[in-house]
């Protein structure tokens, strides 16, 4: 198990004292309802970069690695240097927390955060003809924080509410390079900050006083970090098993992925039974995800509704048929959702993206960058309370299920209109589902030289060395756990 200290960076310090607050607790569904001011930081142009060094190979991962963690790097080195808390990553976003203490101080230092980080990115060259440009929204009222899930011991901490959907609506009402303030926010910092009126009720923010009693030098933060096994319960498990096994650095790397979008529309952090809605529904894509071995990375509530990320092809979760199981566990979270009362939709797309870690260490996440990322993302949104999928995936999952052709989409971000597929509703019974426990589908020469290689072993022969080469997600470690079983 690694340290707790090599696992803090991945997760958020209203995380540690939530768990702090019940030191002698077992991890179980909880809540916690709060006011704060949020900050939603939109970084423009990194999906377009991705795309651009894509073609590079492995000297393009680690030229988008560098930039990314530059820019990323400085909105936490801001964030924490204004007292802030980097809550959540939300695909090329940020969302910073200030809880309440005193509500005026929270916002001017979230004020003077964003101009501060807008300052450094606006003076910073292009890279690759690229200049990466922010856009900021900042919103003060409640927050709701929930510890949900638990599906084979792995838990997942969501932050959603008022606070953190008014910012981020506000940050998309922002211009390249500009702050919106809702008018909570505005009240709050009063003629602290320089701001002038806006659309839809906002204020655009001009400029923040050098000086002011009101947004003094943050304290040191004095957030108690629980156990090892606790924060890895909340942090996903290839990231767990490298640094268990001593690996501070990632790799960062162009991997054929993919990427499964499940969106929930009924879920309301300010009712009462929100605790228990909210569990059922992360428990529910949980289960479907992990039966097929998935790996779920990221949980997202907006104004849009609460997004689940999962992926296949990603280091650990990495096999032949993962378009077939990323199709499967779509289709089983849409309907066990449904089942349970609430209204959901998927959008599943495979590609090329780039994997690696977001962020430093300070803070930080494994994320995921890239065009089928933003396509499966569309297509959930598009799906209604269906499953919708791109043409890769429905090509490479054709072995397993039927698909239904549908007109083609015009997606936002595409030049051109998308090829979209929709598994076929079919029995249960005759869908043949993907293999979670590393079965071998085909490999029949490839199985033949390994047997022929330990059967000559076992005889008393000489030893060897076999070489399994191939890209990544090819299928040469169900290879391997089928040559050890």
């Amino acid at each position: 198990m690694p340290s707790s200290n090599a696992l803090r960076p991945y997760v958020s310090d209203l995380l540690l004292r939530r768990l702090a607050a019940r030191p002698d607790a077992g991890l179980a569904p909880d809540e916690e309802r709060l006011s704060a001011t949020a900050l939603f930081v939109d970084v423009m142009g990194f999906t377009s970069l991705a795309e651009r060094l894509a073609r590079r190979g492995p000297a393009g991962a680690e030229l988008l690695t560098e930039i990314l963690n530059d820019c990323i790097g400085t909105v936490i080195a801001e964030v924490l240097a204004h007292g802030g808390d980097v809550a959540l990553f939300a695909g090329d976003a940020v969302a910073a927390l200030w809880p309440d203490g005193e509500a005026r101080t929270g916002a001017l230092r979230a004020a003077r955060c964003a101009r501060a980080l807008q300052h450094a990115l606006e003076g910073r060259a292009p890279r690759e003809d690229v200049r990466l440009r922010a856009r900021v929204g900042i919103a003060h009222g409640g927050v709701w924080s929930g510890c949900v899930g638990g599906s084979g011991g792995r838990w997942a901490h969501l932050v959603a509410g008022e606070a953190v959907a008014r910012a981020a609506w506000s940050a998309a009402k922002a211009p390249p390079g500009g702050a919106m303030l809702t008018p909570e926010v505005r009240a709050l910092a009063g003629d602290a900050v320089g701001t002038r009126e806006a659309a839809d009720g906002l204020h655009e923010l001009l400029s923040a006083a050098a000086e002011d009693a009101g947004a003094s030098p943050p304290p040191p933060s004095s957030v108690v970090v629980r156990s090892a096994e606790t924060l890895a319960a909340f942090v996903p498990r290839a990231i767990v098993e490298r640094l268990d096994a001593g690996h501070t650095g990632w790799e960062a790397e162009f991997r054929r992925v993919t990427v499964l979008f499940v969106g929930v529309r009924d879920l309301d952090y300010a009712a009462a039974d929100a605790l228990a809605r909210v569990h059922t529904a992360v428990r529910a894509v949980q289960d479907a995800v992990y039966r097929v071995d998935g790996s779920l990375q990221q949980i997202v509530a907006d104004a849009t509704g609460t997004t689940v990320l999962a992926a296949w092809g990603v280091p650990q979760h990495t096999h032949e048929d993962d378009p077939a199981r990323g199709v499967a566990a779509a289709t089983a979270a849409v309907n066990a959702l449904g089942a349970a009362g609430l209204r959901a939709a998927a959008g599943l797309a495979t590609g090329h993206v780039f994997c690696g870690i977001r962020g430093d260490t300070r803070r930080c996440e494994y994320a995921m960058l890239g065009d089928a990322v933003n396509t499966a993302a569309r297509l959930m949104q598009a799906a209604g309370t269906d499953v919708l999928c791109d043409a890769a995936t429905a090509a490479a999952a054709s072995a397993r299920r039927r698909f239904e052709t549908l007109a083609p989409l015009t997606l936002k971000g595409k030049q051109d209109p998308v090829a979209v597929f929709r598994p076929a509703r079919e029995d249960a019974a005759r869908v043949r589902a993907p293999q979670a426990d590393g079965g071998v589908i085909g490999r029949d020469a490839e199985r033949g030289a390994i047997a022929e290689r330990l059967t000559a072993l076992r005889d008393g022969g000489a030893g060897g060395i076999v070489l399994l080469e191939g890209d990544p997600g090819i299928g040469k470690s169900t290879l391997v756990a089928w040559a050890r079983g």
